[in-house]
């Protein structure tokens, strides 16, 4: 009597996933060597600069439920067998390859901050004015200036501190400014004055490229 052995199948991004993960373990244990052994002497210290791989896998449909019980198809993976004998389903056999690569996190630049001040809001006709000043510098304190700084309402954020209830989206003055010389970006946000005097909150996201500051915007 027989047995076979049932292999679960993984998306595509579980796979990568795991794959990035045992490379940033392996990484992390390869920088905690002692730099120096027994009798003083430097040990070797070991970098990872990347790592190819190439997986031999078949794939196949499968339909998923989420959690809202919603169903959907995606496309899972197996690892590759030499034979089968299951002839109920059609599976595709194909090569996943790729590389993964070390790179300085920031490219090697001193890393960015984001500072945000914000104003004393100002009633006009049935709105809340509020300038938002967002401050760009580096970790070693240089400004920079003509950087591209992009202000975003937060809408899921905004549901999430307000318990649930949605806010009118507010409209800025204007959503993508470049810093002046001194690192500076300014615009305002306009907020409906019966929404704010209630009590809501509004989150609003500053970035530059990946690096984002939040500010939450309230009137207590």
């Amino acid at each position: 009597m027989s047995s076979q052995t049932n292999i679960t199948a993984f998306a595509l991004q579980d796979i990568l996933e795991g794959i990035a993960d045992g490379l940033s373990d392996a990484q992390r244990n390869l920088r905690d060597i002692a730099p120096y052994d027994s009798f003083g002497r430097p040990n070797t210290i070991y970098q990872v600069p990347y790592l190819e791989f190439s997986l031999q896998v078949t794939s196949e449909f499968q339909t998923v439920t989420d959690d809202k019980k919603q169903t959907r198809s995606v496309l899972k993976f197996q690892p590759a067998k030499l034979t089968s004998s299951n002839t109920s389903k059609t599976e595709i056999y194909s090569s996943v390859s790729g590389r993964f690569v070390a790179t300085v996190p920031n490219e090697g630049l001193p890393q960015t901050i984001i500072q945000v001040k914000t104003a004393t809001p100002v009633l006009d006709t049935g709105v809340y004015k509020i300038e938002l000043e967002a401050a760009v510098k580096n970790s070693v304190g240089e400004k920079l200036p003509e950087s591209t700084v992009e202000f975003n309402f937060d809408e899921e954020t905004s549901l999430e501190v307000n318990g649930g209830v949605t806010v009118t989206s507010p409209t800025f003055e204007i959503a993508e400014v470049s810093s002046d010389v001194d690192g500076i970006a300014t615009t305002t946000v306009n907020i409906p004055q019966a929404e704010f005097d209630a009590g809501r909150f509004y989150v609003i996201n500053v970035n530059i490229g990946t690096v984002n500051k939040s500010v939450s915007l309230s009137k207590f």
